[in-house]
């Protein structure tokens, strides 16, 4: 019986919790070119030798955490057995500055209509 009292006082406090976001405001488009030409080395082995990379502007997208950045990346590769790979499609997700996510794109991300510069060295 002890625990509706506490129940009651939490309650009456508001208890609630303030997240400080720390990163860019989210309307503010990130420096994704950086931040995804910084990251090709995390995102892919070097066995991978990643070339010819061209990326999309950045889309916002509301997620559960905050917006997220959605780019488009296209780019060639070396894959299993040193063969070349042909042209692939990825989807990356940058949150905080930081690349959260990668993945190869689905049609549902609408990567074929965006337009496609390259990432330069």
């Amino acid at each position: 019986m002890r625990v509706l009292p506490f129940a009651v006082i939490l309650l009456a406090a508001g208890c609630s919790y303030d997240v400080q976001y720390r990163g860019p405001k989210p309307e503010e488009e990130p420096p994704y070119r950086t931040i995804i030409k910084d990251s090709l080395a995390t995102m892919f082995p070097a066995s991978s030798a990643v070339r010819d990379v061209a990326i999309s502007g950045a889309r916002p997208v509301e997620a559960y955490l905050g917006v997220e950045w959605h780019v488009c990346m296209k780019l060639r590769a070396t894959g299993g057995g040193g063969k070349d790979t042909n042209l692939l499609t990825y989807l990356v997700t940058i949150q905080r500055g930081e690349v959260t996510d990668r993945r190869r794109a689905l049609a549902s991300d609408r990567c074929d209509e965006q337009k496609f510069e390259p990432i330069g060295s």
